[in-house]
């Protein structure tokens, strides 16, 4: 990590493996896991942007785990702008399921023992 004026500046292997440890605690199934939820994501609110969805979901989950807090919490912490436009509450009690049954099934499915 370099300093410069003030401003950390990471180096491209810094970066990435920043970017690997975030992904491996969100989706601790790498590939396989992210894969998974988007097909779940797709049929469960086929309607709505993935992209955007995606970040919604990501934002959720992450802030329950690292917070330990429940959904309805962790939505009103990262606020309305990374809850995706349209989003209806039949939708927001999809992927409430989707990212509770994930959490308590990740550790089984995932665990490297």
């Amino acid at each position: 990590m370099y300093n410069f004026f003030g401003f950390n500046i990471l180096s491209k292997e810094e970066k990435e493996a920043k970017r690997r440890e975030y992904e491996s605690f969100v989706f601790p199934g790498r590939e396989e896991q992210r894969r998974e939820i988007r097909r779940r994501l797709r049929a469960e609110v086929p309607r709505l942007d993935m992209t955007l969805l995606m970040y919604f979901y990501i934002s959720v989950k992450e802030r329950m785990k690292r917070e330990g807090i429940s959904y309805e919490e962790a939505v009103k912490r990262i606020g309305k702008l990374a809850t995706p436009p349209g989003i209806t509450r039949y939708d927001i009690a999809a992927v409430k399921r989707i990212i509770e049954e994930d959490i308590k099934n990740e550790h089984d499915r995932y665990s490297e023992s």
